[in-house]
């Protein structure tokens, strides 16, 4: 014990020592500890060493060397869980609140998931999805814990200390990660126990190894953490509230609290040197050259390591150059010199060689291009095997692998494996094809589109007689018997054509395997839901091949696949996969919800990791069931869902799930592709006779030689065909969905006046139109890019839209409101823009209510509780209101079990329906500052049943879990997770609950009116205009102002009143015709530079100087700047022979010279015959009024 205190003193100058010549301030308090520490050594009869030399580096990249010397501490123990059900138990420590806190522990595994966690109501989680979260500062959008979960031992640091700039922080091995403000007010106490390793001892569990766990009542400085992160406590350090080291094989708090743990599980510790753990001594050098350590104490196993810090982020990073001693470890008496530290960098692939199809008997020659250090050497293998030079191979250990005549024997997936000093890499397999008598196909790919790229072509076989399972994405799933997946090494593999990969093969019960969710495939024991990606592509549309693979404690061991590619890799966990005990379904979690929508088939599980060989060779062709490591199979040609490969794991159809006959383009037979520049002539060669050919082609827009949603594409005419000769003269025709290149505008007549709506199309004709009226289609709507309505009165009032389809698509408009205005009036002025980019100049003259009150939160601990309003279940709801701020978080939100929150990080989400994880889009930029209207409704199991609006405008829709929303018996809260966490920062307003699911006709018509509280479906509507949060509705739902909630007045534009839009298409001069006699009006305007018609976050946007203002007759003489300027521009009038030249200066680029025979009804026209800015018009036209515009 004496000899650890003592280490400890020592650490701060030999960590230092390099400092004190450049910090002479410092020097006299570090004299002392050297005095001290001289007299110390001297009676234990210990002595000082150093350790200098060289620091070699031959490579080109540049940075900081970081040097470092550790030791083990001898006789350490550490706390290992499993991950499966393992945990520590501090009962006693059940309340952390108050206004700082230091959570602190070293680990080593693959997931720290719950490492230090505390929740009930609440909570603190210090390791949460990589993450550390506070509930009551950003729930579970917390900060960046940084990458520990490499299989190395790192010590992780979270520090909170209340209202603090950058208060919130976290720190890896002694290194600032992330950081953020504080919010201002105290994390509340959760009375609940603080766990090591799982929340609350029944799940998210730990998987790994912790050490010198400690909690702290106070935050550690940044220079605390600095000095002391790999120094060992001693329990008795001011505001330690708790230190566990597990160095008696116990869980005992080291403090005088006696906070003493329980280890629940198989939870145990087990000796484990922590290298630096009271033994680190570091120096960082400008570049390589010579180096000094100096002031070491003498002992066994130091280890001398460096490296090459290009990122400049203090720690090493995957291809950085790093080296060692060679003879590590080093006994330490005195002094040591000459060592030499080499710095390598381990080899990277930079290219690798495009598959091939040749015919037999040509001579190939492929190489790799690599980086790294020197020497390499390399190692060419063929389907996962080391090849020799031996008959027709050469060159197998070298750059360049060579193959003279290739024969039919020679096909395979071919890699090399580069390994240096440093480490070593393995190329992406490319795929060679030697075909004995191969034919071609050629012709011609057609499109008439303006979309640019490269063509890919394709030559597929199908397989005759195929089936595959149907989900639509509504209650359907397929249940399986097979319960145990567990063990080192997985593979999961099937074919999946449609939109949602969510849940297609999925195990879950305490952990989880996920085989698709959120576009990822996730495991528990690995990272959690920070899973690897599936492949973008999987969810277009088209047949995708999918694999995930995971081989246990193996660089590089967690794969993805798509279509036989590798998508991502990483290094795998430590841990075997559990024996979850939880049946495998397809296509839903559990059968209860995250429903898969689209089709399955040929989906295997094996017990073994398959190779990128057996992927790349294998993917495409038909299993028997009979493949060795295969636990399930299932292909459902059957027409029953049996288990092909003899586990018997027949899978049972539930909901609407069924078996459908269906082609699987790429399934049994080969795939040929190639590739031209642009549409025309193609040709693909060395195919090799077959039936039931496929021919494809599409058109590459981004270029990443995937077929992308929206993407032109097409197929032969004459698809499936046998190929027993050469096929020539093949058309394949390109088409494409409709996209709208310019959407239908809001218009306003008077009564008998006509209106016109007008919408424009991309993509492949003939397009069909069917306009819609209030969503529906209207019966004698033409079949025309043109609405025309003649002769305006009040039943045409409505919102108007269209849906253009043709053979591949529909796209449908955004609505347009119609207004019929029978005593309206005229806006007139200027709007000035000369930005760039351009884009269409919106204008909105709004009317607002007076006296309007709102509810100010300032997010730090202010809330609205609804204490009787406590059951919001049923199969419909809508909540909305209106909002301005910074944060919607908790708007309105009710949790318990499970929870409703309209507004979470950017989201709307139901437990009931896909969580955290399948919300729906809050709005884009709706805490820009300015009010917004937002409204969530949903209805359960109906098509696009949860939907978003953000100014009466649709955000994002789905379809809706067919499910009920669950009774959750807790009060309902505004702007607070359950009056302890996560609060809102802005002001509410309008705050209405339904028990019915409005329609998008009843949003789009009444979005920016008040209610009255009569409305029929409403539960509560809290208008906070009395000054209080009493519910105007008729259930009495009253609510209570909480910590320093305020009710105070505020006018929201666009609410209460008429809201008149124009659109310019640059800008100049504006008229704004029967806009709606009010009082109390703003006019704005804003460029729409992405054509969403929303004004989004770093838009141009304006205000006239006159609001407010009240209209009662024809108002001119208004102006909006939106960034440019305007000029004084007069037009010149010359009389002559041919009759009236006007003429203008050069300098008024935008602006065009047009004409009206009235002001009080203009009709403003473009004049025509404009030569440099001068015109010459008859007299007969000379007599009206000109205006450039």
């Amino acid at each position: 014990m004496i000899r650890n205190r003592w280490t400890h003193l020592w650490m701060p100058v030999t960590h230092h020592m390099a400092q004190i010549a450049e910090k002479p301030h410092f020097l006299q308090n570090r004299l002392i500890t050297l005095v001290l520490l001289a007299i110390f050594l001297t009676c234990q009869g210990m002595r000082a060493g150093s350790l200098s030399g060289t620091i070699r580096y031959e490579g080109e990249q540049e940075g900081s060397i970081y040097l470092k010397a550790t030791r083990a501490l001898s006789g350490n123990r550490s706390l290992l869980l499993d991950g499966n059900g393992d945990s520590v138990a501090i009962e006693s420590l059940s309340d952390l609140s108050g206004p700082e806190l230091t959570i602190q522990y070293w680990f080593k595994g693959s997931s720290i998931q719950s490492a230090v966690r505390q929740q009930s109501g609440g909570w603190i989680v210090a390791g949460w999805n990589n993450m550390h979260i506070l509930s009551h500062d950003g729930g579970t959008g917390g900060i960046d814990a940084g990458f520990a979960v490499d299989g190395q031992w790192h010590h992780l640091v979270l520090t909170w200390k209340q209202g603090e700039p950058d208060g919130f922080r976290s720190y890896l091995d002694g290194l600032l990660v992330a950081s953020r403000d504080a919010v201002d007010a105290p994390i509340p106490s959760h009375d609940a126990a603080l766990y090591f390793g799982a929340f609350n001892g029944v799940g998210e569990f730990t998987n790994g190894e912790l050490d010198e766990i400690a909690v702290w009542t106070r935050a550690l400085s940044e220079e605390e953490v600095r000095a002391g992160w790999f120094k060992k406590l001693s329990g008795t350090e001011a505001g330690l509230e708790g230190y566990w080291d597990f160095d008696d094989d116990t869980a005992d708090d080291r403090t005088p609290n006696q906070h003493f743990g329980n280890f629940l599980g198989d939870a145990t510790t087990i000796e484990s040197g922590i290298p630096g753990l009271d033994a680190l001594f570091t120096d960082v050098l400008p570049a390589s050259g010579d180096f000094s350590l100096d002031g070491l104490p003498n002992g066994s196993g130091y280890e001398l390591t460096a490296f090459l810090d290009v990122n400049g982020n203090g720690r090493l990073d995957s291809g950085e150059p790093r080296g060692s001693y060679d003879s590590n470890p080093l006994n330490l008496a005195g002094d040591l010199s000459n060592l030499e530290v080499l710095l390598v960098e381990p080899p990277s692939i930079v290219s690798v060689p495009e598959d091939i199809r040749i015919m037999a008997g040509q001579d190939m020659e492929f190489s790799i291009t690599v980086a790294g250090s020197q020497p390499m050497s390399f190692q060419w293998r063929k389907n996962g095997e080391a090849l020799g030079d031996k008959g027709s191979l050469t060159g197998t250990d070298t750059l360049n692998l060579r193959i003279s005549s290739v024969q039919e024997a020679d096909s395979g997936a071919y890699s090399c494996l580069v390994t240096n000093a440093a480490g070593e890499a393995t190329s992406t397999s490319f795929l060679l094809q030697v075909i004995e008598s191969g034919l071609s196909i050629s012709g011609r790919v057609a499109y008439d589109g303006i979309q640019e790229g490269q063509v890919q072509v394709t030559a597929t076989q199908t397989q005759a007689g195929n089936k595959v399972l149907n989900l639509d994405g509504d209650g359907d799933y397929a249940e399986t018997p097979l319960t145990n997946l567990s063990g080192d090494e997985i593979s999961i593999q099937y074919w999946f054509k449609g939109s949602s990969i969510q849940s297609a093969v999925r195990q879950q019960s305490s952990g989880y395997i996920v085989a698709g969710w959120n576009g990822t495939h996730i495991l528990s024991i690995d990272g959690g839901t920070s899973g690897l990606s599936g492949g973008s592509a999987a969810t277009d549309g088209n047949w995708h091949h999918l694999v995930m693979t995971w081989k246990r404690n193996s660089p590089k061991g967690f794969n993805t696949y798509l279509d036989g590619r590798l998508v991502a890799q990483r290094d795998s966990a430590e841990g075997e996969i559990p024996d979850l005990a939880a049946p495998v379904y397809f296509g839903a979690f559990n059968g209860v919800a995250e429903f898969c929508n689209g089709q399955l088939d040929e989906i295997a599980i094996w017990n073994k990791a398959l190779s990128e060989a057996e992927i790349a060779v294998g993917w495409n062709t038909p299993l028997s069931g009979s493949e060795e490591g295969l636990i399930g199979f299932w292909n459902f040609d059957d027409g029953l869902g049996n288990d092909l490969s003899g586990g018997g794991n027949h899978a049972a159809l539930h909901g609407d799930a069924v078996l459908l006959e269906a082609d699987v383009v790429g399934l049994g037979g080969g795939v040929y592709s190639g590739q031209i520049e642009s549409p025309g002539a193609f040709s693909l060669s060395n195919i090799p006779p077959g039936s039931n050919y496929v021919l494809t082609a599409f058109l590459d827009v981004n270029g990443n030689q995937a077929q992308d949603v929206g993407e032109p594409s097409g197929v032969f005419a004459g698809s499936p065909f046998d190929l027993t000769d050469d096929l020539s003269q093949t058309v394949v025709t390109l088409t494409e969905p409709p996209t709208l290149s310019a959407q239908p505008h809001d218009t306003r007549v008077g009564p008998g006046e006509t209106a016109r709506f007008m919408v424009d199309a991309l993509g492949t004709k003939p397009f069909t139109y069917q306009w819609l009226k209030d969503g529906f289609p209207l019966p004698d709507g033409p079949n025309a890019a043109e609405l025309v309505i003649s002769n305006a009165s009040a039943q045409d009032v409505g919102s108007y839209s269209v849906v253009v389809s043709n053979l591949k698509g529909e796209a449908l408009s955004r609505k347009a409101v119609m207004g019929v205005i029978a005593d309206g009036v005229q806006l007139a002025g200027q709007v000035a823009y000369t930005g760039n980019p351009p884009g269409d100049l919106h204008l909105m003259a709004a009317s607002y209510l007076p006296g309007n009150q709102v509810l100010t939160l300032d997010g730090s601990g202010d809330y609205v509780i609804v204490p009787d309003l406590i059951d919001l279940s049923g199969y419909e709801l809508t909540i909305q209101y209106w909002f301005r701020g910074s944060s919607i978080q908790s708007a309105v939100r009710q949790q318990s079990s499970g929870y409703i929150v309209a507004g979470w990080q950017g989201l709307h989400i139901l437990s009931d329906d896909g969580g955290t994880g399948a919300g729906v889009n809050a709005g884009p930029n709706v805490t820009d500052g300015r009010w917004h209207h937002l409204l969530m409704t949903w209805e359960g199991g109906m098509p696009n049943g949860f939907r978003s609006y953000v100014d009466g405008q649709l955000v994002e829709q789905r379809d809706a879990a067919d499910s009920e929303i669950s009774f959750l018996d807790a009060p309902v809260y505004f702007g607070a997770f359950n009056g302890v966490g996560e609060f809102m920062e802005g002001q509410l307003d309008e705050i209405a609950i339904w028990e019915r699911s409005l329609t998008h006709e009843e949003i789009g018509n009444a979005w920016n009116q008040p209610l009255d509280g009569s409305e029929e479906g409403l539960l509560g509507l809290w208008k906070f205009d009395d000054g209080t949060a009493k519910d105007q509705a008729s259930y009495g739902y009253d609510g209570e102002l909480n910590g320093d909630a305020v009710i105070e007045a505020a006018s929201i534009p666009m609410f209460g009143g008429d809201v008149s839009t124009d659109i310019l298409s640059a800008s100049g001069s504006f008229l704004m015709r029967h806009v709606p006699k009010g009082n109390h009006y703003h006019l704005t305007a804003f460029v729409d530079l992405n054509g969403n018609f929303l004004h989004d976050q770093g838009e141009p946007f304006a205000e006239s100087a006159t609001n407010p203002f009240n209209l009662a007759a024809d108002l001119d003489g208004l102006f909006l700047d939106l960034g440019g300027e305007v000029r004084s521009v007069s037009l010149g009038f010359d009389r002559t022979q041919d009759g009236l030249l006007i003429s203008w200066p050069t300098e008024t680029t935008g602006l065009q010279l047009h004409r009206t025979d009235s002001l009080s009804q203009p009709n403003w026209v473009p004049v025509a015959g404009v030569v440099d800015q001068a015109v010459t018009v008859s007299p007969e036209d000379a007599t009206g009024f000109f205006q450039l515009r």
